[in-house]
């Protein structure tokens, strides 16, 4: 166990030590352009930006109650869903990515969802997330041809878009695959479920626009830093906020995918944008979508403690009737 978190302890340093030198390097090569640099901060951009990414987590945490919820029907409002669903923003930069799916398990016990339901459907949304992303990104890799050679970003294009298609339109059956996959692979017992197709594409398709928004909240990141307006760049710069937090998501070397975003999104951009815009952009994006995460888990924080607050005067009441 200990020559196990030892190994992953090296693995991590050795990784963010990849990271620092690629940009060193990279500031090294553009001196020339950086050492003049002077930023322009736009703040009506920047503002609109943080309230795009806001939104893109509300309607991601409507797609997660719409399926949490199920047939079942439990009771669960939106201020409810927006604190349990929410609470994780406080954990992501958390080294082992399961401690907000431990909170959840905990806290949506006592309304009546078993542990392996919320599991399950996190799982899902987390595919449904993703998979969007993926698609997004792979496909304006595939389109501009830059990073991968064409034949291999189109076949990576491919299969993204046909994963995401079969999660989208195969319902449960689909969602329920991967969980016995997600079994057989890393031997764990995640109960399936079932929810209606309809459900299930509706759901996807909150993701689907959450997603979008996401996306777009990095153009205007990058007026609010002074990038000139051009609405061309709108699909690039998308395209490498989407594809690169995914990227950052899924290394779990580095809590938060920190340095590893920011490096996906600086191979991206780097031809699509000016050089002083590419190295900043990722800072300043970081910063807009860390404040958010500080909003929405302090606010699911204050929601929870009101509603356990609640239910213990609900609870002492009905002692005093009793």
């Amino acid at each position: 166990m200990k020559n196990k978190h030892a190994l992953r302890l090296t693995a991590s340093i050795l990784l963010m030590a990849g990271v620092l030198w690629f940009f060193w390097s990279q500031v090294r090569r553009h001196w020339d352009q950086l050492e003049h640099l002077h930023l322009h901060f736009f703040w009506p951009a920047m503002l609109l930006a943080l309230v795009l990414v806001l939104i893109h987590y509300v309607i991601a945490t409507l797609a997660w109650r719409t399926v949490i919820v199920g047939k079942s029907g439990q009771p669960l409002t939106i201020t409810q869903s927006i604190g349990l669903s929410n609470i994780s923003q406080l954990t992501k930069y958390v080294p082992g990515k399961v401690w907000s799916y431990a909170i959840q398990m905990h806290l949506l016990a006592a309304h009546g969802i078993s542990k392996s339901r919320v599991l399950s459907v996190n799982v899902i949304m987390l595919l449904s997330l993703t998979g969007s992303s993926t698609v997004i990104g792979t496909g304006y890799l595939w389109f501009s041809g830059m990073i991968l050679p064409r034949p291999l970003s189109a076949l990576i294009f491919s299969a993204a878009l046909t994963a995401y298609l079969l999660l989208v339109f195969g319902g449960t059956w689909t969602a329920n695959l991967l969980v016995r996959l997600i079994n057989r692979l890393f031997r764990q017992r995640i109960d399936t479920f079932d929810a209606p197709l309809a459900t299930m594409i509706r759901a996807h398709g909150l993701n689907l626009l959450s997603n979008l928004l996401y996306g777009i909240s990095g153009y205007f990141v990058a007026i609010g830093i002074g990038m000139p307006s051009d609405f061309a760049l709108i699909v690039p710069i998308s395209a490498a906020m989407l594809l690169s937090d995914t990227v950052g998501f899924f290394v779990f070397l580095a809590p938060g995918g920190i340095g590893v975003r920011e490096s996906v999104m600086y191979a991206m951009l780097k031809s699509a944008v000016d050089i002083q815009t590419c190295f900043v952009l990722p800072l300043a994006f970081r910063l807009v979508t860390t404040i958010n995460d500080l909003i929405l888990g302090g606010t699911a924080a204050v929601l929870l403690n009101h509603f356990s607050k609640r239910s213990t005067r609900r609870s002492a009441a009905d002692d005093l009737q009793l």
